[in-house]
């Protein structure tokens, strides 16, 4: 799981405790989850890469959950990585 002290760490938490096999969330609802806005650069795709490993800190907040996100319109689906 992810560090407590990563500030993705309530995602990954909400993700765990979820359970699904399927979580789709809104900007607005991460936010909502994360305590704090999204930067800029989250209107990237490449910033939802699934790659804690090379410098994409946010990924710890769903990879280490279990998942890969994909997004989809204005959607983020965040899949079990079984």
């Amino acid at each position: 799981m992810a560090a407590k002290n990563n500030k993705y760490y309530p995602l990954c938490a909400y993700l765990k405790a979820s359970g699904k096999e399927r979580v789709t969330l809104t900007r607005l609802q991460i936010e909502k989850i994360l305590g704090f806005k999204l930067p800029q650069s989250s209107r990237l795709s490449s910033w939802w890469a699934n790659d804690p490993d090379n410098g994409h800190t946010q990924a710890c907040g769903w990879v280490n959950a279990g998942y890969l996100v994909k997004t989809e319109s204005s959607m983020f689906v965040f899949v079990r990585n079984s």
